[in-house]
């Protein structure tokens, strides 16, 4: 109900709002993200800070509930510049402002827009092409995304996710000016109004609903209205819960508070609404050595500072109560206070549980767990019990103001747990690079996938990197005529049209022990073809709660797998990667799933793959050439102390509660042989070791099978000798492959880790391999 952005002045600075601070404390000087500071002429990023203006009505303000109501479905969508000539100027004097000042004084912005007054309206704060596309006759068919704000009503507390939100979803910010006395009922119907306008300009672009504190619960209230043009759902610490939490019951005396006491409440509230202790390192982190920023707040040390400059740490801590209280005092004069609480209680009292039955759309809610002001943990619980189709995510640490937190990346944890709407099938072919998909295809249930982003890469980054270094990966591709060359230019090319002739590219290999491969594969593989190829993996280890529904898994914090799937892995099944396929993605597959990863002693580079050869009957379906690879290396730097058979077999004791977590791990599904498939399969990990042998890793991708209705298994999806045929020779290629390298590695003189290190450093790039043939 308190995000709030507020402005302070700390010394040698220009006026910044929290938010930057935020940024500028998360990311070093090249970040996008960062708060920058005035240095002179700058291209602007934006076209215009202010794009679009719509309002319910101009005298919304002192109008009666049943006029706001009766004028909304008539006016919502009346622009910003096509009224008066003082509206076209205030649209001017903004796009005159950079991002910089915009973010510095959101108050003065809002002025300067003409939004500081009259009724509630809409505004895109950054208005820029789609990123993937420079075609300028081509509509933005990117998701709109319309964010409802906290009890500020101001729009900018979410101003540090704008950029990247608008890398995949058109922004609109709903404005609540301080003068306004719409009721919570017809804020929600003037919401559910421009939902309904939005989807019929463009019918097949999804509408999504952001709402924080106190706009969660007018989202949750729009939502209910227009469910049936909500297509996704975002809360952010909503103040649905605000009837059960300990402020409702003192908040109404704040607004009858003498004007000295009023004026102080601020820095009362501070340690509630904020983090103080994160919000002065993160001051410091910006004025540090000079102004130039640090690489993250967290290398604050306040304990020290204390001791060696307590003056400093207090100059900030001062600097944040300061901002803090002002912005408060200027956002909410207390007739705005006393309003803004009247809509939380009317709107908490409206929202029962038939208006949340009729929220059908997938609804994510993000949570902080030291939210002081709500108890929104709590409150994303029940709403996950009573939405039919609810994923939640708590942060650890975060307070009510969640969506300033640099922690928080909203536009990152929307696809971690697939909550990205779907994408109309041109502007899938943007995303990466033309795809074949037909539009009339049935199956879209991973075309809403988006690249990773620059942060995802440098957290790859950090762990490729040293591994890189220290294997120095080899790939190594196959002509049809059998000639092998490094790098993978005998690869097909990757996501094509149909009608450029090329066909949908599956890879199927060989999965290593405990897959610790896996990471210089998709790398390797993205670096040599500019292509991300979706990896489908155990269910237990991508489902997480994008797919699974949960909220917890193995892949991390914010559920199974998150992390893979910021790169593009899917759970496993016959139907995904008929998804994938029919989309034009390329597509990674290990037959050998769980069990080859975690194989047995004596089992080394063997394939262990099941008999029923449904991925190549899918591939014939959708004419794609399959791709056999082989990798070694990885394998030979552990030692397997306790294969999986022995792990099971220890005593209750030791080995109890890791068997019955493994066995009650669900496996994938591939059609109606799920069960031969996965015969032997458990997910009851093995116990390895390094052994200090830090050998070169070796890929090899052999030349393609072709499935399309041209090649030699045409017939596979209706004929099983010719399926199992294709079947028998995608598995020789990769055996084949696998003795190749197994074979050929002895001859390279940099197989071993010291003389390819010298080599490399004192070249500066990878060393030769064996001779190729």
């Amino acid at each position: 109900s308190f995000s709030l952005s507020f402005s302070f002045s700390p010394p040698n600075m220009v006026n910044m709002s929290m938010s930057s601070i935020y940024i500028a404390a998360r990311h070093g000087p090249s970040h996008p993200l960062r708060a920058l500071r005035p240095t002179g002429p700058r291209r602007r990023h934006y076209k215009s800070p202010i794009a679009r203006v719509a309002s319910p009505s101009s005298s919304a303000s002192s109008a009666s509930e049943e006029e706001v109501s009766s004028s909304t479905s008539d006016q919502i969508q009346a622009p910003l510049d096509s009224g008066s000539h003082s509206h076209a100027e205030h649209r001017e004097n903004l796009a005159d402002l950079s991002m910089e000042e915009l973010m510095a004084d959101p108050r003065a912005s809002l002025s300067a827009a003409g939004l500081e007054d009259g009724p509630p309206r809409f505004w895109c704060p950054i208005d820029t092409k789609p990123p993937a596309t420079n075609d300028d006759d081509d509509d933005d068919d990117r998701p709109l995304l319309i964010y409802i704000p906290g009890l500020d009503g101001s729009g900018f507390a979410a101003m540090r996710q704008w950029r990247s939100i608008s890398a995949a979803f058109q922004l609109e910010c709903l404005t609540i000016p301080a003068s306004d006395r719409t009721s919570a009922l017809n804020l929600a119907k003037i919401i559910a109004s421009r939902v309904a306008t939005a989807k019929r300009e463009q019918p097949n672009r999804s509408v999504c609903l952001l709402g924080e504190s106190m706009g969660g619960l007018l989202a949750l209230l729009a939502a209910s209205e227009a469910a049936r043009n909500v297509d996704r759902l975002y809360l952010a610490n909503p103040a649905s819960s605000f009837e059960r939490a300990p402020i409702a019951a003192v908040a109404p005396s704040f607004p009858i508070f003498p004007e000295p006491l009023y004026e102080a409440l601020p820095l009362v509230l501070a340690p509630v609404l904020i983090d103080p202790v994160k919000s002065t390192r993160r001051v410091i982190a910006r004025t540090v050595n000079d102004g130039e920023a640090m690489t993250s707040a967290d290398d604050v040390d306040l304990n020290a500072l204390l001791t060696s400059d307590p003056g400093a740490v207090a100059d900030a801590l001062l600097t944040v109560l300061t901002g803090f209280q002002r912005t408060l005092i200027e956002c909410l004069p207390k007739a705005t206070l006393a309003h803004r609480l009247e809509i939380l209680r009317d709107g908490c009292a409206a929202l029962d549980d038939a208006a949340l039955a009729r929220i059908q759309c997938k609804t994510l809610v993000l949570a902080g767990d030291s939210d002081l002001l709500l108890p929104s943990a709590e409150e994303a619980t029940r709403l996950k019990q009573a939405l039919p189709n609810c994923v939640t995510r708590t942060y650890s640490g975060v307070s009510h103001a969640i969506l300033q937190d640099p922690s928080v990346d909203f536009s990152r944890v929307v696809q971690e747990y697939s909550c990205y709407p779907s994408l109309p099938a041109r502007r899938r072919r943007r995303r990466n690079k033309p795809t074949h998909k037909n539009s009339n295809e049935p199956l879209r249930r991973f075309d809403n996938w988006l690249p990773p982003r620059e942060e995802d890469l440098a957290e790859a980054k950090q762990f490729l990197d040293p591994q890189r270094r220290l294997h120095s990966p080899v790939f190594l591709s196959q002509h049809a005529d059998g000639r092998v060359v490094r790098g993978l230019g005998a690869v097909p090319p990757l996501n094509s049209e149909k009608s450029s002739g090329n066909k949908p590219v599956l890879f199927v290999g060989n999965h290593q022990l405990l897959a610790g491969d896996l990471g210089q594969l998709i790398d390797g593989l993205h670096a040599n073809t500019g292509c991300w190829v979706r990896g489908l993996a155990h269910p237990f280890v991508v489902g997480g709660a994008g797919a699974a529904g949960g909220n917890a898994g193995p892949g991390g914090e914010a559920g199974g797998g998150s992390f893979l799937r910021r790169f593009g892995a899917v759970p496993v099944s016959g139907r995904s990667l008929v998804s994938l396929l029919s989309n034009g993605e390329p597509c990674l597959l290990f037959p050998g799933g769980v069990r080859e990863a975690y194989k047995l002693k004596n089992e080394e580079y063997k394939l262990l793959w099941p008999e029923k050869p449904e991925f190549v009957r899918a591939a014939n379906r959708h004419g794609a050439l399959i791709v056999p690879f082989a990798a070694v290396g990885a394998e030979d730097c552990l030692d397997l102390v306790l294969d999986t058979s022995e792990v099971r077999n220890l005593p209750d004791f030791l080995g109890g509660e890791a068997r019955r977590r493994a066995d009650s791990v669900r496996g994938p599904r591939m059609g109606g042989a799920a069960e031969a498939q996965l015969a032997g399969e458990s997910f009851l990990s093995p116990v390895a070791v390094p052994n200090g042998k830090l050998e070169r890793w070796y890929f090899f991708f052999g030349s393609p099978v072709d499935m399309s209705e041209t090649g030699e298994f045409a017939h596979a999806t209706e004929d099983a000798d010719i399926a199992s045929a294709a079947y028998a020779e995608v598995k020789r290629r990769c055996q084949h492959g696998l003795d190749y390298l197994l074979r050929e590695r002895s001859n390279d003189p940099f197989q071993s880790l010291l003389p390819r290190v010298a080599y490399e450093q004192m070249y500066g790039k990878s060393a030769p391999t064996f001779p190729l043939r």
